[in-house]
């Protein structure tokens, strides 16, 4: 029978990766693993048929959604229903603003306690004239999903906005729960891969250094709430209670914390909240102390580890520890914006971004691998979606909406690798329905959603890096980086070139990176382009610092990229 065929895994709760047994660090994210273990069973449960139907594809029948226990709070389980087509487009015919709340919650030992929270959570939106709906992949009836994977869950989220788009995407549960892409890494700078939640922004799981254009415009607006199944969702119940307990604010206060050598940048990026700016190391963790209740704004232009979930300061190439989980607000009801490489990873209990979710942080939105930025007080990538973020939300726009806004504004025209690196790793945590300010919500536009997101493919767009080696051609299939066969003249071409970009990059080492002097920089061709990459990489401690050059055909640096 089917059923004999279901194992128990482990999945990594960064990027959604299968783990080989007694593994204690993910191969594809490089994350330490704690014990998750995820029971895909329950995905079948409504499953009447044997092996070979399933392994032929036939057609299935679902069998009856089993009646809803607890009256009215059973109408929010639409789509456990054969018939949720039709109600599904009742809701959008009825409904001023609509959202999907889409989570498993096979792996739950007890769902009571986020029974009572969601549901008293979703009256309470509701009350504010935004219908949620719950779209459980343990009991749902939209489509049959064979295995859980991002392809499946997009596939199934494009049959339900087919019949009506929804404004709002609310994703309860980490990556073990409802899984994140997992891309290769254009950019060699020590990440294998992105975990990201931009496959459900787009509706589209393929890779967007592939050419991807995205169009971020009146589309449905989308958040996680990063929940684990194996302490029945702890951090979601949390969430939902102290944000149904939150007012909202008649105006946004903030407050910013910059690393010492980007305080130039955090005062332009800011600049519109005139906020309360502190640096490091003048500030650490030892004298800095917890973040005072009248801000409700926090930015944070600081460094970030994949060893650790604190964040540090930079004076030189010294990084004095400056901020960690304990010093977060107390006052109900705050977002957080951080530009730290890895600043949110929701991997351990004792994360910033996961402490943040449980305690009263309504919206967070931060960086799962290496961000960037430039160290000129000029804005790019990381910089972009922080400026756009914040400026949102300090308007009474909704998470969502400003989280978007970030997105468009920073894929408008030519998108380098870093660029698209920035798109695909920065997410937003919480419900992307929440604003900041008071009252704002009621006044959203009614459908605000008008489309299902689509993503257009221009090949000339895509980007890939050849790895430079005169004698041996392009080498390394790590990655996104493609395995390449140089001819005898491109290789004498590439050699000259080689030459010309590690003097030219060393050249401006000398003058603006000193501590890169004694690094030796991985040479990179853009594939179809006259340009080239030079890639410095040095750890100091537990920081991993990243320098990436573009130069021209000539050699000439046009753009430096720094690592968070």
């Amino acid at each position: 029978m089917f059923k004999e065929r279901i194992i128990m895994i482990k999945i990594c709760s960064m990027c959604g990766a299968t783990l080989k047994p007694g593994a204690v660090k993910c191969s594809c994210c490089g994350c330490f693993v704690e014990d998750v273990a995820v029971d895909r069973s329950a995905l079948f449960s409504n499953y009447k048929g044997d092996n070979a139907a399933v392994d032929a594809g036939a057609h299935y029948t679902p069998a009856p959604a089993a009646p809803a226990a607890g009256g009215k709070s059973g109408d929010y389980n639409i789509f456990a229903s054969a018939d949720w087509q039709s109600a599904w487009a009742a809701k959008r015919a009825n409904a001023a603003r609509l959202g999907i709340v889409l989570t498993n919650t096979s792996g739950l030992t007890s769902s009571a306690a986020f029974t009572q929270a969601f549901h008293g959570y979703i009256e309470h939106k509701a009350a504010q004239g935004i219908a949620y709906y719950l779209l459980d992949m343990k009991d749902q009836q939209v489509s049959y999903v064979p295995s859980l994977t991002v392809e499946s869950v997009v596939a199934l989220l494009r049959t339900v906005y087919g019949v009506a788009v929804p404004d709002y995407l609310m994703i309860v549960g980490d990556a073990s729960v409802i899984p994140s892409a997992n891309w290769d890494n254009v950019c060699d700078d020590g990440d294998p891969t992105v975990p990201s939640d931009l496959a459900y922004i787009a509706l589209d799981a393929g890779s967007p250094w592939d050419g991807a254009i995205y169009d971020f415009e009146n589309i449905t607006q989308v958040g996680r709430i990063p929940a684990r199944a194996n302490d029945d969702f702890a951090t979601a119940v949390s969430y939902f209670n102290n944000t149904r307990a939150f007012d909202g604010y008649s105006a946004a206060k903030a407050f910013a914390y910059s690393a010492l050598v980007w305080e130039k940048t955090s005062r332009a990026e800011f600049a519109h909240l005139s906020p309360y700016l502190v640096t490091s190391p003048k500030y650490t963790t030892n004298n800095l102390g917890r973040i005072g209740s009248e801000y409700n704004l926090a930015c944070f232009n600081l460094h970030g580890s994949d060893e650790d979930h604190a964040w540090y300061g930079q004076e030189g190439w010294s990084y004095p520890e400056a901020f960690k989980k304990e010093l977060l607000p107390i006052n109900k009801g705050y977002a957080l914006l951080t530009e730290a490489c890895y600043g949110a990873r929701p991997l351990y209990s004792d994360s910033i971004v996961v402490n943040a979710i449980k305690n009263n942080c309504i919206a967070f939105v931060g960086s799962s691998k290496i961000a960037y930025g430039y160290a000129d007080g000029s804005l790019c990538c990381a910089d972009i979606i922080a400026k756009n973020f914040t400026a949102g939300m300090a308007k009474g726009e909704t998470a969502g909406k400003s989280f978007l806004d970030a997105l468009s504004a920073l894929s408008h025209g030519y998108m380098c690798e870093e660029d698209i690196k920035t798109l695909a790793e920065f997410a937003l945590y919480g419900d992307p329905s929440v604003t900041l300010i008071g009252g704002a919500a009621k006044k959203a536009a009614r459908h605000a959603a008008t489309k299902c997101s689509s993503v257009t493919k221009d090949s000339s767009r895509g980007i890939t890096l050849l790895s430079c080696d005169a004698e041996h051609g392009a080498k390394g299939a790590k990655g996104g980086l493609t395995l390449y066969s140089f001819s005898a003249e491109e290789q004498a071409h590439i050699k000259q070139m080689v030459s010309q970009v590690s003097q030219k990059s060393n050249e401006y080492v000398l003058k603006k990176c000193s501590a890169m002097e004694s690094v030796e920089p991985k040479v990179y061709k853009v594939a179809g382009k006259e340009e080239y990459r030079a890639v410095y990489t040095k750890t100091e401690g537990k920081i991993k610092s990243v320098v990436n050059m573009h130069l021209d055909a000539k050699g000439n640096v046009t753009k430096v990229y720094h690592s968070k």
